[in-house]
């Protein structure tokens, strides 16, 4: 015999033996579409509020994003392939969340940006909002069924525009497949781990690829009305930027650090339009080309 309760999406069974089964019925729901708004970006949570039992991030298993083959540049209008991996031993039913935004780690944005496209049918891309403020997400449409790793691969297509460093935020669901998590002091199953990701990739602004300056893998971007810096290796206390138009006059001279511009340095005061950089470092001259917006 037993009685039966529902908790948020949750039905409890108190069975006649002693401990209580909870029957999971979001998380048997989504292992085909789950719900957006669950990669750990800023602002959003993870898949732990309807996967549960499991650990955050646990130890014994790995969840990675690797793009383009590890090269992490992209330029305006360009398609990449993105690959997102996960694996824990024991496990074999997987699923994922994914959704990027403009800017470093920790920014967070009412629009995603650039758009996903799909290899294969074990994918779903969903959009959430309205103009401007449209979310693009890629997930798992069927769960992975391969015992101790899964992956998937898709395409991730930049923006037409200058848009300066993007990130992408990912959630993933090892799960033991049984839809539902045992209560009893002896005994609990392994229940749904849980793992969380994060990966910034910055923008190459087009002119520079054949320069033979960025063969210093240094160089100067911008978005908007900001200057950042690329492939910066070391920190720097004091950093030299002449601003040249292009008639070939100096509009402004920027004394500045490594952490200001890796945050994004202000140029309010510059018009609209293309300028030339020159960017010391102690002896070592990088030139470049920005486009204020």
């Amino acid at each position: 015999l037993f009685l039966t309760k529902t908790i948020m999406n949750k039905v409890l069974l108190y069975l006649s033996f002693g401990f209580v089964l909870i029957l999971n019925i979001s998380a048997i729901q989504y292992s085909s579409n789950p719900p957006t708004g669950y990669t750990s970006a800023p602002g959003q949570a993870n898949c732990t509020s309807c996967h549960v039992g499991g650990k955050l991030n646990p130890a014994n298993g790995t969840f990675s994003i690797l793009f383009n083959n590890g090269i992490n540049t992209y330029k305006p209008g360009q398609t990449y392939p993105v690959k997102v991996s996960i694996s824990e031993v024991g496990i074999k039913t997987w699923g994922f969340e994914m959704v990027v935004f403009p800017g470093v780690v920790g920014t967070s944005s009412n629009a995603s940006i650039g758009n996903f496209s799909t290899v294969g049918t074990n994918l779903i891309i969903t959009s959430v909002g309205t103009s401007p403020n449209i979310r693009q997400y890629i997930s798992h449409n069927v769960t992975g069924q391969l015992n101790d790793t899964q992956s998937w691969t898709f395409n991730w297509i930049a923006p037409a525009n200058a848009s300066g460093p993007i990130t992408f935020y990912a959630a993933g669901n090892a799960a033991d497949g049984n839809g539902i998590e045992y209560i009893d002091p002896k005994a609990v199953t392994k229940g749904d781990d849980i793992f969380t990701k994060s990966l910034t990739i910055n923008q190459i602004i087009t002119g520079l690829e054949n320069s033979a300056e960025l063969k210093s893998e240094t160089y100067l971007y911008s978005s908007g009305n900001k200057i950042f810096v690329g492939n910066l290796e070391k920190t720097w206390e004091s950093l030299e930027i002449d601003v040249i138009d292009t008639k070939g006059n100096l509009i402004k001279k920027i004394i500045t650090t490594s952490a200001d511009l890796n945050n994004g340095l202000e140029v309010t005061e510059l018009n609209p339009g293309v300028y030339i950089t020159n960017f010391s470092m102690k002896n070592k001259l990088v030139k470049g080309k920005i486009v204020i917006e």
